[in-house]
């Protein structure tokens, strides 16, 4: 009895081994976000770092309610361009607030 169990037991560990994980893990969003401004950003060599770092820390601890912010709030963001801006501004005119951030991909400039 013995015998089997040792033969069996690596057998039973198995099943165990094969249930992964399937879902993607969220990269770093603070580091993708500032890695994609600086990349869309043409900078030269008085551009600050410190200021956006700052800034993105800011809307970490407070995330901006997309539902009542106006033009300047999203400009101040930095991550928008000014054509996803009007373009959310005129969806939440037409379509009412948003209500889930899915809705994001109804909005044509959004990818």
């Amino acid at each position: 009895m013995k015998r089997l169990f040792l033969i069996l037991s690596p057998f039973l560990s198995l099943p165990a081994l094969a249930q992964v994980d399937s879902l993607p893990q969220p990269p770093d969003a603070p580091q993708q976000v500032i890695e994609d401004f600086l990349q869309n950003t043409e900078s030269e060599g008085d551009f600050d770092f410190n200021t956006v770092f700052e800034d993105l820390e800011y809307y970490l601890r407070r995330p901006l309610n997309l539902n009542e912010a106006g033009e300047e709030d999203l400009q101040n963001l930095q991550l928008l361009s000014d054509i996803q801006i009007l373009e959310l501004l005129n969806y939440r005119r037409t379509a009412g607030d948003l209500i889930s951030i899915y809705e994001l991909q109804a909005i044509p400039s959004f990818d």
